[in-house]
């Protein structure tokens, strides 16, 4: 049986995207939140989730230029552990590897808006 390792989130962009050099290839690292609401009047909740994406070489780059904090995005690609220490703890989690970045709603720049 072949394996198979596919995740398509929705979401907003949480935060700027950092970009950093890994064996002189370009990783852009940024997050992407997605709601889920449930509930009606008083009672209504929403759970925010959060996923950690990394992006690499040419999309790194257009992640880099494009994406900026609230931006809607489609983010499809493989899930990947990530194990890292952080304040002297071990933290273990997941981290979306991206294939493809989409943008629905690009922030213009306040040059670019239109009166």
């Amino acid at each position: 049986m072949a394996n198979f390792n596919q995740q398509q989130v929705i979401g907003r962009i949480g935060q700027e995207v950092r970009v950093k050099e890994a064996n002189g290839t370009k990783v852009a690292e940024f997050s992407v939140a997605t709601n889920e609401t449930y509930g009606k009047g008083e009672n209504r909740k929403t759970i925010t989730t959060w996923f950690n994406v990394e992006a690499w070489e040419g999309l790194a780059g257009i992640a880099e230029s494009i994406l900026k904090p609230g931006v809607t995005v489609f983010v499809q690609g493989r899930l990947r552990a990530d194990n890292y220490e952080k304040e002297g703890l071990k933290v273990k989690g997941y981290k979306l590897v991206a294939d493809t970045i989409q943008v629905f709603d690009p922030i213009k720049s306040e040059e670019t808006k239109e009166a």
